[in-house]
């Protein structure tokens, strides 16, 4: 993704090209051993590092970067296909939004980063803002239904231990 905006900066075409075609298999299903089994699956699991999930790691931090870069390209020659918009919005409706639950994201799927949990809901609530800029209307209600709860629930707990500290 860093060469296609190098190539955004210099106004060089061919090299954005490049980099969208060695970023294709990022968009592939993993369920058939695509990428080494390594990335997202139909069911939203994102597995890193042979067998484990990371969803709240590595498939976030790619799923957001991911979905930026949509939004950059979108209305351009190099603007991501619907399916793979499709794809993106399905991985975080199935991948990310399971995983938070009362303003934290799950530990069990944080990896090395347990104790980011919160940070991690917050900017998930974030990232569903720009996930909707690239989804369909009915997705974008299914997304703002579910991300609503989880920014009062983020505003209820960050008030309580406010009020606590008092």
């Amino acid at each position: 993704m860093l060469i296609s905006i190098a190539g955004l900066l210099q106004g060089n075409e061919d090299k954005i090209r490049y980099a969208i075609g060695e970023c294709e298999n990022l968009f592939l299903l993993c369920d058939n051993g695509e990428n080494d089994g390594q990335g997202f699956y139909s069911d939203g699991t994102y597995i890193f590092h042979t067998r484990h999930t990371m969803n709240g790691t590595y498939g976030f931090a790619f799923l957001s970067k991911a979905v930026n870069f949509a939004i950059l390209l979108n209305g351009s020659e190099f603007a991501f296909s619907d399916e793979k918009k499709k794809r993106l919005v399905e991985w975080f409706i199935k991948g990310i939004i399971p995983f938070v639950n009362y303003g934290v994201f799950s530990r069990m799927v944080c990896g090395r980063e347990p104790d980011l949990v919160e940070e991690i809901a917050k900017s998930a609530v974030i990232l569903a803002m720009s996930v909707m800029e690239i989804a369909n209307e009915d997705k974008k209600k299914k997304i703002a239904f579910r991300t609503f709860f989880v920014f009062v629930a983020i505003i209820i707990f960050t008030l309580i231990a406010v009020v606590s500290l008092r």
